[in-house]
């Protein structure tokens, strides 16, 4: 029977001593390789598909506890997910880690757990400082697109009174 908290219930890393260690912070999808909305069917050909990538009957004998402790983790991660009550349960607790997560990488200054760099108003801010820097390249190009006129107006002027002063000093020569 179902007794308590589903992530941090006896589903602990043991030690050599038999104590519990840390929860395990395993993505339970991620483990099935499933989308959060997977429906049960596709829960169950996710966990058959992990299973069968990684018993521990079929893994090499040098790397068979390491196969039978990530075939335990997707055993439990099937067992979370199959259940919808356990599903709910889970759910909630991961998206109040997310949650929380949040809220500690905006009190600490982003320095948040490690891999949590998903800090919400750091992405608009950077969203903000890439169209600031667009509208900044396009201001660039128009001021110097004005320059360029000007400098070339100012050359046809110059080339125009010199002509004119030139055929001037040609007629009073004539002239005279």
């Amino acid at each position: 029977m179902y007794r308590g908290s589903f992530v941090n219930q006896d589903h602990r890393r043991r030690d050599s001593s038999g104590r519990a260690s840390q929860p395990r912070t395993e993505d339970y999808y991620a483990l099935l390789g499933v989308h959060e909305s997977a429906s049960f069917d596709e829960i169950r050909r996710g966990y058959r598909a992990a299973m069968k990538r990684v018993h521990p009957d079929t893994a090499q004998p040098s790397t068979r506890e390491r196969a039978e402790e990530e075939a335990r983790s997707i055993n439990i991660a099937f067992h979370a997910l199959s259940q919808p009550e356990r599903r709910r349960v889970y759910d909630g607790e991961r998206k109040a880690a997310a949650v929380q997560d949040q809220i500690m990488s905006r009190y600490f200054g982003g320095m948040g757990a490690p891999g949590a760099g998903n800090d919400l108003y750091e992405q608009l801010r950077q969203v903000r400082l890439a169209e600031e820097r667009e509208k900044r390249r396009q201001h660039d190009r128009s001021a110097t697109a004005s320059l360029i006129l000007i400098f070339t107006g100012f050359v046809a002027v110059v080339v125009c009174a010199i002509i004119l002063w030139s055929i001037a000093v040609y007629l009073a020569e004539r002239v005279l």
